[in-house]
């Protein structure tokens, strides 16, 4: 619970201020708007591809079996889900508090069509930047033989051969 509630929280943190500033860049400059949104979706989906290419590199360098490995997916997706939900009901409250150009939509489209979106924009750029840190991770040039030693053994007790 621990891995995925400081990765909801971070991102949320991230995708809340992002908007924040964009309210703001588009409130004094609307002419900026497109650019602007442009930019603040990069944001997010840089942040949330390295981060998450930092976890599969950290996981790939700790466990050299990949049926050893965490399942950083299903954390990434617990983590868009959260912070979709939570993001479009923190950036509905702050338009409600007067922050202008924060969120335009009632509060029924924040917390599900804008909380779709948000997951979406977190966790695909996660699942490329997983894939992509397990690649970089597990290319050492020497393959670790224990790990090679313990995969035999666990097929052989799964195929029946006495193992000593």
């Amino acid at each position: 619970m621990i891995s995925w509630g400081v990765r909801s929280i971070g991102m949320t943190a991230v995708h809340v201020i992002a908007r924040v500033i964009l309210g703001i860049i588009i409130t004094a400059a609307p002419l900026q708007g497109v650019l602007s949104r442009n930019v603040a979706v990069g944001i997010v989906i840089i942040i949330a591809l390295v981060w998450a290419g930092l976890d599969g590199v950290v996981d790939a360098r700790q466990h050299s079996l990949v049926e050893d490995r965490s399942d950083l997916i299903m954390r990434w997706i617990i983590t868009g889900l959260i912070t979709g939900v939570a993001a479009g009901l923190i950036c509905h409250i702050l338009e409600k508090l007067g922050a202008d150009g924060v969120g335009s939509q009632s509060l029924l489209f924040d917390l599900t069509s804008g909380a779709a979106g948000t997951a979406l924009m977190i966790i695909v750029p996660a699942a490329i930047g997983i894939a992509l840190g397990r690649w970089i991770g597990k290319s050492e040039p020497n393959p670790d033989d224990e790990a090679e030693l313990q995969r035999q053994r666990r097929h052989d007790i799964a195929v029946g051969k006495q193992v000593v």
